[in-house]
């Protein structure tokens, strides 16, 4: 990836947009720019720096793991850039890194979303049955290593509170009773409703050309990158709002059942007779549902940067109605 003129644009329009957007929700214009000092920091650490690196031959290729296409060092190196950049977060947005912080790693993911080719582009160049059926069954465990690289900007925002402990925080709430009482069962119920309601919501926000089928009711085509980076977001930010709301949970729970979710979804629709049934009777461009279009590395970065902005939602909310009452 190099840098260009309309590269520099569109990440200019971004990075406005994001700002106005965020003083609709009443959010200062110091915050605003700590959450886009998190975010580029991830952006250009993760999504410019290490895209040479890991960039797929074909330019219109998949950000995949899929057949080697990440060798160790490639590997260890995004956990690195993972633990830097969480770190570097959680520096440029102090005091409120720990919050801020978990945005870097994941939009420095979706940087890459958007130079990569799709679940389509994947399977034109695997597109027998045999090869389909392999695809699939990689896919569904690709995601815990997005998860993982997830997990090290966490680890790097942990690391540096250490010697630099935050004096504030985002979250001024307390937990419920029920949530201190029943801990565990809050945290089940948590995820299941996360996995209920992208499930049902995702497949909304995402849509392409639709065809009737008699056995499968319906086969989608290939959204957009954009369309899809649009529907895990609004998907987990609506569970990560629900679950803050009712169950007082963070959203990082709505972000495990992500890959739970992905897993549960190809295991069912791309089962070997189903992947049978698609291969005799549609091209590789169509697919059972929206979630079978979608490669892991969007659904985990989307789906952090969606459940995060949900419960900040619900913690402005809470906030806004307890001044209220005291007025």
């Amino acid at each position: 990836m190099h840098i260009t003129l309309e590269w520099t644009l569109k990440t200019a329009a971004f990075a406005g947009f994001l700002y106005i957007l965020l003083s609709l929700f009443n959010v200062h214009w110091l915050m605003r720019l700590r959450i886009l000092g998190a975010m580029g920091v991830g952006a250009f650490l993760i999504g410019f720096l290490l895209w040479p690196k890991i960039a797929p031959i074909d330019p219109l290729g998949a950000v995949t793991l899929y057949n080697g296409a990440f060798s160790l060092s490639d590997i260890l190196l995004c956990m690195l850039a993972s633990l830097l950049a969480g770190a570097g977060g959680y520096l440029i947005a102090y005091p409120y890194g720990k919050a801020a912080g978990l945005l870097s790693v994941p939009t420095g993911l979706a940087v890459w979303t958007f130079q990569s080719g799709s679940v389509r582009s994947l399977l034109l160049t695997h597109s027998a049955f045999e090869e389909r059926l392999a695809v699939y069954r990689f896919l569904r465990i690709e995601t815990l290593f997005w998860l993982a690289m997830l997990l090290c900007g966490a680890a790097g925002i942990w690391i540096l509170s250490r010697f630099l402990p935050p004096k504030k925080t985002l979250d001024s709430s307390h937990a419920s009773a029920k949530t201190k009482r029943f801990p565990a069962l809050s945290i089940l119920i948590a995820v299941l409703a996360s996995v209920v309601i992208v499930q049902l919501t995702i497949g909304l926000f995402a849509q392409d050309v639709r065809y009737p089928d008699t056995r499968i009711g319906s086969v989608t085509g290939q959204p957009g990158n954009r369309q899809i980076a649009f529907a895990v977001l609004a998907s987990f930010a609506l569970a990560g709002a629900v679950i803050k709301y009712f169950l007082d949970c963070e959203h990082y729970w709505a972000v495990l059942a992500a890959p739970i979710l992905y897993a549960i979804v190809i295991s069912v629709s791309c089962s070997p007779q189903m992947l049978q049934y698609m291969t005799e009777n549609w091209a590789v461009t169509y697919f059972p549902n929206t979630i079978t279009a979608i490669l892991p590395i969007q659904f985990i970065s989307f789906s952090a940067i969606g459940a995060l902005a949900g419960q900040w939602l619900i913690i402005k909310y809470k906030s806004a109605k307890k001044l209220q009452e005291v007025l």
